[in-house]
């Protein structure tokens, strides 16, 4: 279906338009933003319609006597007066409104009128009164219209379909509430049906604010049902009725006071008044006796707090739909609740800024998105037709397509609501464990005369059972039935209760008898987080992670918790569970390098973690201004040559400045950023616009998350922002259209500026000319400077703040190329931004004020920088380094390798020149050394051509032990000097949420490890010092030592690889005849690739048989590399012939280093099992000495 008018009849419209404009609006009263002329600025236009009145509005630029004449024909014309209604102030002077109150209308009637000033401008419309008891409801739904560039074929749609009212969702400027004129871009410019089609309104949060207050609110409040505040109103008409709720108490006073924080009282206060409002009135008895309840506000179903108080209310007071906007997109949900279904449809209208339309209901089986089952279908819109008779409400989703309206979808709703039919039931099997699932299966059938959400209700054993999601497991949605259409749909029931089940459903029953289980236990509700903070921290490489544990079985059993990542097992824990208990359960555990994990805890579902590794050269841009703000080059951006010096190539994908905060400025009064830029593209499509010049802050948009923004928008015009602390506290102005080349000059270098002040408002300039400016705001509050986060030009994180996360939900870049980068703590004047055009080389007037001043020239970036590690403990000879790195181009990297005995005073050192990849060193000429630590030197290249950085990945430093750095979390226990540092591949990524909720202990968390060593044991310390420094796990489930036992080959190698920071990295296979387990295959072939351990004449570790004191000498010597200057000093003990040949010279030097003594009776006992507290203390007098 598509809406067109004839060609006669849209000549005629198009004569009338013209005319009009041609006899009552001169040209310079066309612009948003004119003089003061006499002349009409805003309306007429029609307000709160009913069967015997209606509010004609309009606005002069000058209080003058003005007079409205109405009638139904040539003989029934009436002339009143109507006053001017001094308004809110605009700079500096009252608005000079005039509402003419039609009363003692006829119903159903249509009525002309013309407005007129005493100077002669006239204004003409007509408009139909509601009728009494009408057959049929007709309305309009439109929202986000902004500049509203669909506004010529939205008019002729309205026209064709002849709606008795619309309903505006919100945002009718591009801007804020408080920049008066833009209200013209819907009061003035949107065409001729504004005057002829009354329009009720919803405040979005670009509208709110006094200005709407004076052209909205004060008519709703006076003419219709409302709250206190006028900006909640509810009518009805015909069978319906109608709430209109403001949500920007919730969604933007809230959101504004909880960014970083907790909600005030005072904007609770207004939160609750205004849902207490909407409670009350869907109580009423005309919303009770409505055939339907339509509800509409601003903010759409998926944004969170909107979800978080409106559903409930919703439901409980039987709204059939919900109309809102916002998102510019269009969405429609059944609810969540398979109670209701499609009994309360959630409607979220796309826009009708830009003309465009489309329709997603996706797959049959899927979801449409992963976090709402319940989303029916995708899109875009321009508008909704709606049309309520014979108990059905129908509307349509009406979208561009060429230069057309045409119908995407449409979607009817029954006031008997959704009514389903079955057939072909089948519940199986007929028998099934406790905690098992019994499949139901049907053909669902909607015979209603609306949509119908497919459910299920069983009746198991007199408790009612909801099915609502169908499909793929994991995948399962919500599935809508058109009226007649069917569907073979099946879903799983879980039961538990022991014995017989009668499941009952729609006539079919079923009996199911349910057997004992023996304990079985299932995951689920895996969290994680990084580090040992409250909140995930993104540079640790400690994990936690959390999951639930539940007992399905009929008997008390223990669960064998395990920690798997990637697969392989780390670590398990007993957790002991009653039938149908459910315990949580911790592990914690140390990434050994960067990247992407999987990580579950038994059966769970698998989370990915990523662990930032690598540290690299960032270029860094020298801040002239004398404050040390210096710019990070992040990505791969080139060089680029303008009239106004170097700037930088942005590709759109990585590259970006970041101006990391060093708290020296703050944001008080006034602030002026200003960017040089040649921008190459617009966003289109589905692309995130809000492209950032630059910006300060956490999220660039929706609420205070910014100190500062100046960004690009679809339209080709500039948004500018400021950032307050209070509930409605986004101050903002974008480039005014209705000056001739405001906006982005596309392929062209111009100077943006956009400066701001508490006295003057904001003001913009391109290059030298006005771009756009506000008034002062009507509030006074603290700028929100947004301490610690860093200042961006090219690239910015967007949409709701994920509080936690410190960042928006999203990302948004800049394509093009970005030269010189100031930011004031001050507004510029006029003159003083174009004497910096002039020159832009000078530091230029309110130098006192520049607190960010970069430029790009080549002798201004730095790319040398260097990383330094700690100083890292050494046992035994130094062997050899290894690396992995990439280094490309002109990028370069040496590292140098430096030894020490205290820690303090280089001793030796070797220097490498690292090739790109993986690469090793010699070390073994540096002999013996008790301390080490690598020196990274890193050059970058920054050119026209080209920007290459040196990357490292990792290193190692292999000697008796091994020392690795491979996490950034291990580069950060050195430090960092010049153009060193690291990117986070994070930033480009997109959240749906924020991190899991981590809060609460866990029932089975840190076993203690050690419980069985009694403290007057003589090994007590030196068990408990190896436990602290986690070389120490004890038993798996228990904890235990077991210090007097004995202990074998292959619990030794994982107990030294441990002490010796050795990783497992080695595959290893358990050959026939060799007894070994089959858990330590990969430890025993580490501890022999590193020399830990040798196997026997056959390669064969015998892991499984205990180490005799001379093995696990012969271990201790293999890794520390000590030697035994004389083996006469085995003499001494009574026993010294029993030991080994092959271990004479191991026992010997343990005995003169202090490590290994003898017994009370002078023995070495060199062929008995050493005890796990013989090899525990020996082992930590290895690792405290350095040997």
């Amino acid at each position: 279906m598509k809406h067109h008018l004839s060609w006669r009849r849209r000549l005629l419209s198009m004569l009338l338009a013209l005319a009009m404009v041609a006899t009552v609006v001169p040209a310079t009263a066309g612009a948003i933003g004119a003089e003061d002329t006499g002349e009409f600025l805003n309306g007429p236009y029609l307000m709160t319609p009913k069967s015997d009145s209606m509010v004609v509005v309009w606005e002069l630029d000058e209080p003058v006597k003005s007079t409205i004449t109405y009638g139904t024909g040539a003989d029934d014309m009436q002339t009143v007066d109507v006053p001017v209604e001094e308004g809110a102030e605009y700079k500096g002077e009252a608005m000079h409104m005039y509402r003419a109150r039609l009363t003692g209308l006829k119903p159903g009637t249509t009525y002309s009128y013309t407005v007129a000033t005493e100077d002669g401008q006239t204004m003409e419309g007509h408009f139909r009164t509601l009728s009494e008891n009408p057959d049929e409801v007709r309305f309009v739904v439109v929202s986000d219209t902004h500049r509203f560039e669909t506004a010529e074929q939205v008019s002729e749609a309205i026209e064709a379909f002849d709606p008795d009212f619309i309903l505006h969702t919100g945002d009718m400027v591009e801007g804020t509430g408080s920049q008066k004129d833009q209200f013209s871009y819907w009061f003035r410019n949107v065409g001729s049906f504004l005057h002829n089609v009354p329009v009720i309104y919803n405040s979005g949060n670009h509208d709110y604010g006094v200005y709407f207050d004076e052209y909205v609110t004060k008519v709703q409040k006076e003419q219709y049902h409302s709250n206190e505040t006028g900006r909640n109103v509810s009518f009805s008409y015909g069978s319906v009725h109608f709430a209109m709720v403001d949500s920007n108490p919730w969604s933007l006073f809230e959101l504004n006071s909880s960014a970083g924080g907790q909600v005030d009282p005072s904007t609770k206060a207004v939160v609750d008044e205004s849902l207490n409002w909407l409670k009350d009135d869907l109580a009423s008895d005309a919303a009770k006796t409505a055939d339907f309840r339509v509800l509409t506000m601003h903010h759409p179903y998926d944004d969170s707090l909107t979800r978080k108080y409106i559903p409930s209310i919703a439901e409980e007071g039987n709204v059939n739909i919900m109309f809102s906007g916002h998102t510019h997109l269009y969405f429609r949900y059944a609810s969540a609740n398979p109670e209701r279904g499609t009994n309360t449809l959630y409607v979220t209208q796309g826009d009708a800024r830009i003309g465009d339309g489309k329709i997603d209901t996706g797959k049959a089986d899927q979801r449409l998105d992963d976090n709402y089952p319940n989303l029916l279908a995708t899109g875009k819109g321009d508008m909704l037709e709606v049309t309520v008779k014979d108990g059905k409400m129908t509307y349509s989703n009406i979208g561009m397509k060429g230069d057309t309206e045409e119908v995407y979808e449409t979607v009817s709703l029954s006031k008997d609501g959704q009514q389903l039919a079955y057939d072909n039931i089948s519940i199986t099997p007929d028998s099934i464990q406790s905690g098992d699932k019994v499949t139901v299966s049907a053909k669902v059938t909607n015979i209603g005369t609306g949509l119908a959400a497919a459910r299920m209700c069983i009746n198991d054993n007199g408790n009612k059972r909801w099915l609502y999601q169908f499909g793929q497991a994991g995948k399962e949605r919500v599935v809508a039935l058109e009226p007649g259409e069917s569907a073979e749909l099946s879903a799983q029931l879980e039961l538990t209760e022991l014995g017989k089940h009668t499941l009952e459903f729609a006539g079919y029953t079923r009996a199911v008898n349910v057997t004992f289980r023996e304990a079985t236990y299932v995951y689920n509700n895996l969290r994680t987080k990084l580090g040992d903070g409250e909140v995930s921290d993104p540079n640790s490489d400690l994990l936690c992670v959390k999951a639930d544990v539940k007992n399905i079985g009929n008997e008390v059993g223990t669960a064998t918790a395990t920690l798997l990542v990637n697969d392989k097992e780390i670590e398990s824990k007993p957790v002991h569970l009653e039938a149908g208990q459910t315990r949580s359960v911790e592990f914690r555990y140390t990434f050994p390098a960067g990247g992407t994990y999987t990580v579950k805890i038994g059966s769970s579902a698998e989370q990915k973690v990523t662990v930032l590794g690598s540290i690299q050269g960032t270029p860094i841009v020298r801040d002239k201004s004398g404050l040390g703000n210096d710019g990070i080059i992040r990505g791969n951006p080139t060089l680029v040559k303008y009239d106004g010096g170097w700037g930088l190539s942005l590709d759109g994908v990585d590259d970006y400045v970041e101006i990391p905060d060093n708290r020296n400025y703050v944001i008080d009064n006034g602030v002026t950023g200003m960017v040089w830029a040649n921008v190459d593209r617009l966003a289109m499509g589905d692309e995130w616009d809000h492209n950032p010049l630059l910006m300060k802050g956490a999220s660039i948009s929706y609420g205070t998350n910014y100190l500062f923004r100046m960004a690009v928008r679809k339209t080709g015009m500039v948004t500018y922002g400021i950032g307050f602390d209070n509930d409605n506290g986004e101050y903002f102005w974008n480039d005014d259209e209705s000056i001739e080349g405001a906006g982005v000059q596309l392929g062209n270098w111009v100077q943006y500026t956009g400066g701001f002040d508490r006295a003057t408002g904001g003001t913009s300039w391109e290059n030298t000319k006005l771009s756009g400016q506000i008034d002062a705001p009507d509030f006074d509050s603290v700028i929100k400077n947004w301490e610690g986060k860093s200042m961006y030009s090219g690239f910015s994180f967007h949409r709701h703040l994920l509080s936690n996360r410190g960042r928006g939900k999203t990302h948004t870049m800049l394509t093009g190329d970005i030269g010189q980068i100031r930011f004031y703590n001050a507004k510029l004047s006029e003159e003083s931004n174009k004497t910096i055009y002039s020159n832009p080389s000078d530091k230029g007037p309110q130098g006192e004020n520049l607190v960010v001043w970069l430029d790009f020239a080549p002798e201004n970036i730095e790319t040398d920088g260097m990383h330094v590690t700690e100083w890292r403990p050494v046992i035994g000879n130094l062997k050899e380094f290894s690396y992995e790195t990439e280094i490309t181009g002109a990028a370069s990297a040496k590292a140098v390798i430096e030894i020490s005995d205290d820690g303090e005073t280089v001793k030796a050192s070797r220097e490498v020149d690292l090739a790109n990849g993986k690469g090793t060193l010699d070390l073994t000429e540096l002999g013996r050394a008790k301390y080490v630590r690598v020196c990274s030197r890193l050059h970058s290249s920054v050119t026209e051509d080209a920007t290459d950085v040196p990357v490292l990945k990792s290193y190692t430093v292999v000697a008796g032990n091994c020392n690795t750095w491979s996490t950034l979390a291990d580069w950060n226990r050195g430090t960092f000097t010049g153009a060193a540092g690291y990117e986070s591949d994070d930033v480009f990524n997109d959240y749906a949420n924020d991190y899991d909720d981590y809060s609460g202990d866990a029932d089975v968390s840190e076993i203690p490890v050690g419980s069985d060593v009694a403290k007057d044991h003589w090994a007590y310390p030196y068990i408990q010092k190896l436990i602290e420094q986690d070389v120490l796990h004890g038993d798996s489930g228990t904890g235990n030592i077991r210090p007097n036992d004995p202990i074998s080959r292959e619990e030794i190698a994982a107990a030294l690889l441990n002490a010796l920071d050795i990783p497992v990295d080695k595959t290893g296979e358990i050959a026939a005849g060799d007894k070994s387990s089959e858990w330590a295959k990969d430890v025993l072939a580490t501890a022999k690739a590193y020399g830990v351990m040798v196997g026997d004449e056959k390669g064969h570790m015998n892991g499984q048989l205990n180490a005799t004191r001379a093995e696990f000498a012969a271990m201790i010597v293999s890794v520390t590399g000590i030697k035994a200057a004389d083996t006469a000093d085995l003499k001494k003990f009574s026993d010294s012939t029993s030991v080994p040949k092959w271990a004479r010279n191991s026992m010997t030097a343990m005995v003169e280093k202090g490590i290994l003594s003898g017994y009370p009776d002078n023995t070495l006992r060199p062929n008995a099992p050493i005890t796990r507290a013989e090899a525990a203390t020996l082992i930590l007098k290895v690792i405290s000495n350095n040997w």
